[in-house]
């Protein structure tokens, strides 16, 4: 039993190359679900922001369908802390995750598409932090895939060390 709830929880035996670790740390981070997880949630923000309050969980739930239909299927687990063995959260808590994940930066993201629309661009008293003015936006990488319409391990490699050395993610991550 966990010791939130005292809910039976669904102990992960091993782990595969798809699952997202929760947690933090660079463990998680650099974990290849994570990644992918993360490039998901990346390539949706703008939709996700653009949509209606009602419609915002279908993006949600179709990053948590995406992370669960890949091959093999990837799960959303956390470390219970008294057994120390991994268990799946259930798609409730994945699809709350999800949501948080994806308003996660929303105001800069909001700022940079108001700006993209107008024509108008960043000046310093716009930012609540004028040191990170000459912080550049995001890295948009669009990965090749597999016949599996999975990311490679080359791309996934590429992938991560472009998220790591962007200044955006580690602000973003809270580094």
């Amino acid at each position: 039993m966990s010791p939130l709830q005292n809910v039976e929880l669904n102990f992960v035996d091993e782990l595969n190359k798809n699952d997202v670790l929760g947690g933090r740390g660079t463990g998680p981070f650099k974990n290849r679900g994570n990644v992918t997880y993360r490039h998901y949630v990346n390539l949706n923000k703008e939709l996700y922001l653009s949509c209606k309050k009602h419609e915002k969980i279908y993006v949600s739930k179709a990053i948590v369908a995406a992370i669960r239909g890949q091959d093999p299927p990837g799960r959303f687990i956390e470390q219970d802390p008294v057994s120390g063995r991994w268990y799946d959260i259930g798609d409730r808590k994945a699809v709350d995750k999800t949501s948080q994940a994806l308003r996660e930066g929303a105001p800069k993201l909001r700022q940079r598409l108001n700006v993209a629309q107008t024509g108008n661009s960043y000046s310093p008293s716009s930012m609540s932090n004028p040191a990170n003015t000459n912080t550049p936006p995001p890295v948009v990488y669009s990965p090749n895939t597999n016949s599996n319409g999975q990311m490679t391990d080359d791309e996934l490699e590429i992938l991560a060390s472009r998220t790591l050395s962007n200044p955006f993610f580690g602000a973003a991550m809270g580094s």
